[in-house]
């Protein structure tokens, strides 16, 4: 993982970068070496699903839906809408769907999360969204919990939770409260479907100059995404 001293983290960068173009080789997945470098340097995560990113044969583009529309603490309702949204992206062969920052629980919930067992319930309503996304994948946010609680995108295909990306940047000004309630990510995720690499990132992720994601980009993500509330 990321260490804390941003001194290390550069350290730890440019190192990935000297293996990488040392030309590691890998097996039972990406050869890509900046990929293993920074793999094996504990900086990246990596979620494989069977679900390839294909293009739209007429725009030459992925093919990628997006949803949104989550209410505060109705965990229930929120789960619906996101299954409904999944089924209604399977029906337009998306390959990927983008849920937004913490949909599961609505944004900002706040002081539900000093409750665990609405944190619990959050991370049951997970589940139950990952069981239904068995033709597409699916980014839904969510708090996930071990040992601090993060602010957390869920990586949903083939039934089950594949991975998890947890925010790097968490807002303390103005509305926004986030430290008082999530510990900051340290890792970052890519998700490989087929022959493209996913980057996924969580709001202020990006409004940064720098990493995480151009960390993503010499990792080899080809595309980024972001899910915002």
């Amino acid at each position: 993982a990321f260490a804390r001293d941003g001194g290390r983290i550069e350290q730890q960068r440019e190192r990935a970068l000297e293996i990488g173009l040392g030309g590691l080789v890998g097996s039972g997945g990406t050869s890509d070496p900046r990929v293993l470098a920074f793999a094996r340097l504990g900086i990246v995560d990596r979620a494989v699903v069977h679900q390839p990113l294909a293009r739209d044969r007429r725009h030459h583009q992925p093919l990628v839906a997006d949803a949104e529309d989550a209410v505060v603490g109705d965990l229930e309702g929120n789960v619906e809408r996101i299954v409904a949204a999944v089924s209604e992206a399977q029906r337009a062969a998306a390959d990927l769907v983008v849920l937004p920052e913490l949909a599961v629980t609505g944004y900002p919930p706040e002081d539900l999360l000093l409750r665990p067992g609405f944190v619990r319930a959050a991370r049951e309503a997970v589940d139950e969204v990952a069981r239904a996304c068995t033709g597409t994948v699916a980014l839904v946010g969510a708090p996930a919990f071990d040992r601090d609680l993060a602010n957390a995108a869920f990586v949903c295909a083939e039934g089950t939770v594949k991975g998890v990306y947890r925010k790097h940047f968490l807002p303390n000004y103005g509305v926004f409260d986030e430290h008082r309630y999530f510990a900051a990510g340290r890792e970052l995720l890519l998700l490989e479907m087929g022959d493209a690499l996913v980057g996924p990132t969580i709001c202020e992720d990006v409004w940064q100059p720098g990493p995480p994601a151009t960390d993503l980009a010499l990792a080899g993500a080809t595309l980024l995404v972001n899910l915002s509330a």
